[in-house]
């Protein structure tokens, strides 16, 4: 009764191991999916002039006017201008302007 006993346990303890493992993958490949989701794909890290446009609300002539006087850099690719979404950021940052009286109104 002793021997039948321990080739259950045996058993019933390769099934578990096997259950965890395929449940080890699983929970990886679930895992894997949503950090692709969170990450930002390098490819959307460029912005077309529209997106540029519509994102800091600038006409499209002022845009144009800021690539002519080297303002803002691009990237052209065929007929299409491609903005990096860091250089637009250095670009904000560049052009901040600090308050006056430490921010409190008078």
């Amino acid at each position: 009764m002793e021997e039948n006993d321990y080739i259950s346990g045996q058993l019933i303890q390769s099934i578990v191991q096997r259950e965890l493992e395929d449940f080890k993958k699983e929970l990886m490949q679930l895992v894997t999916a949503i950090i692709a989701k969170l990450e930002v794909p390098e490819y959307k890290k460029w912005l077309k002039t529209r997106e540029v446009v519509s994102e800091l609300r600038l006409s499209q002539g002022t845009l144009q006017t800021m690539r002519k006087l080297r303002q803002i850099t691009y990237s052209k690719v065929g007929g299409s201008l491609y903005y990096h979404v860091d250089h637009l950021a250095e670009l904000i940052e560049e052009n901040k302007i600090e308050r006056r009286n430490g921010g409190k109104r008078k």
